[in-house]
């Protein structure tokens, strides 16, 4: 009973701590939990600064990388506009291809704006020559002329300031006892298809071309079709039956239309006249051939109507009127993709008199087609001379009609490939010269408003 007592009265005592002791058990709390802090917060936010530094020092370095891709890029840019004012120049004084065509009408431009009289312009064929490092294509001419010193000083300064370079080479010159000079300019004038790589508008900017073109197959108004007729025994029945659907190709109303010869001794002149068989004029080819041991051609040229043949028509002609006979051979030269020219002879020999419509089938291989139709010619054999005049009106074709009457009111098409900052609004007017028929192409391609146009992308064009 006693010992209980005790041990209750020992537990009932207080312990007491000095204050030194206090502060060290604070301390040691302190210290406990600054560890736990240590151990369980501050390590893993020095590891993860740790990261942060070295992630920034690896964008740091991608950032380095970066600028030192763009100061390049600005000498890049730099030079690419250099190249492309290089490109521009080149374009603006040089032809893309050699196409006489061009380059006659340009020379045609200067000679009549010109007192200096040019009897002619003799072409000595295209040929590769070395400018520089480079190897391009020349073509080379020949231009007789006589005139004053003065109305030559004039020429010459007008061909020096046409848009395209033309580099003489040589200039004979001879003066008569009246003071009048008389002699020949030999020229050549180059092509930069052959530096530049396919022609195109900027060495930069490699845009997709337009290569839309108009159909010429489209039905031209009032176009007449054929009728058949039956034979029954109750008598004759005329039955109007589409069966044909005829075509103009080219009706020579424009201006754009040239006369070119094969060799200087064949000479002549194409110009517009007002006796036709249709419209209002027809072509008034002059010739005057003169050959040796080689067949010699005429040519009237053709290669800036664009003239086209998409598919094999039944028979292709044109209208012809001749003042009597001559032996030259009549016929069509047309050109393949691949530059390859295919002839076609439509009359061996003239032996009529008066408007003929003269016609024959064209090569119908599918795998030739689309064919240029860009010369219209008149051969003469060798050792022949002939001269005289001929006039020519509409070229025209004939396709056969759909059985079908559904098919028959077929559309025609044509397809457009998108450029660069083109719309349906944008391609409409650059097409119809109106943005209104935007809803019709997007109608044909299963588009809307806001449909989105890739470069490159092929659109059905309805014409």
């Amino acid at each position: 009973m006693e010992a209980k007592i005790r041990t209750k009265s020992l537990m009932k005592k207080k312990i007491n701590i000095s204050k030194k002791e206090k502060n060290l058990i604070i301390l040691l709390l302190l210290v406990v939990l600054f560890w736990l802090f240590y151990r369980f917060v501050f390590t893993k936010q020095s590891i993860k600064i740790a990261e942060l530094k070295q992630e920034k020092s690896n964008y740091n370095d991608e950032l380095l990388k970066i600028d030192t891709i763009l100061a390049k890029d600005k000498v890049i840019a730099a030079e690419w506009t250099e190249l492309n004012g290089n490109v521009s120049h080149i374009q603006s004084k040089y032809f893309p291809t050699i196409e006489q065509p061009k380059i006659m009408h340009m020379l045609n431009s200067i000679v009549d704006n010109n007192s200096l009289k040019v009897p002619g312009m003799y072409f000595s064929g295209s040929d590769y020559a070395m400018l520089g490092d480079i190897e391009t294509k020349y073509l080379g001419i020949s231009i007789p002329f006589e005139g004053s010193y003065n109305e030559l000083g004039t020429f010459l300064s007008n061909l020096r300031a046409s848009p395209k370079r033309f580099l003489v080479n040589q200039l004979a010159i001879s003066k008569g006892d009246d003071g009048i000079l008389s002699g020949q300019i030999s020229l050549n004038t180059y092509s930069y298809g052959e530096i530049i790589d396919g022609g195109a508008d900027s060495a930069y900017n490699a845009e997709v071309q337009k290569v839309i073109k108009e159909d010429p197959f489209s039905p031209y108004e009032g176009y007449e079709t054929e009728t058949k007729k039956d034979i029954y025994d109750d008598g004759a029945i005329d039955i109007a039956e589409e069966t044909k659907k005829r075509t103009i190709l080219e009706n020579f109303e424009g201006d754009d239309i040239y006369f070119m010869s094969t060799n200087p001794n064949v000479t002549g002149k194409v110009s517009k006249f007002n006796i036709s068989k249709h419209d209002k004029y027809s072509l008034r080819t002059e010739y005057f051939i003169s050959t040796e041991n080689k067949e010699e051609r005429a040519y009237v040229v053709l290669d800036d109507k664009d003239i086209y043949l998409k598919y094999p028509p039944t028979s292709i002609g044109i209208w012809a009127h001749s003042y009597g006979y001559s032996p030259v051979i009549l016929g069509f030269r047309f050109q393949d993709q691949d530059g390859k020219k295919i002839d076609l002879e439509l009359a061996r020999g003239i032996n009529w008199t008066g408007w003929e419509f003269i016609e024959i089938m064209p090569p119908q291989d599918i795998k030739l087609y689309p064919l240029k139709l860009d010369r219209v010619y008149l051969e003469l054999g060798a050792n022949r001379d002939d001269y005289g005049v001929i006039l020519f009106d509409n070229i025209e074709t004939e396709y056969p009609l759909m059985d079908n009457e559904e098919e028959r009111q077929y559309k025609i098409y044509s397809f457009y490939l998108v450029q660069y900052g083109d719309t349906l609004e944008s391609i409409s007017e650059k097409l119809y010269g109106t943005k209104s028929k935007y809803k019709e192409i997007m109608k044909e391609n299963g588009l809307d408003k806001n449909s989105s146009l890739e470069v490159g992308q092929i659109l059905v064009i309805p014409n």
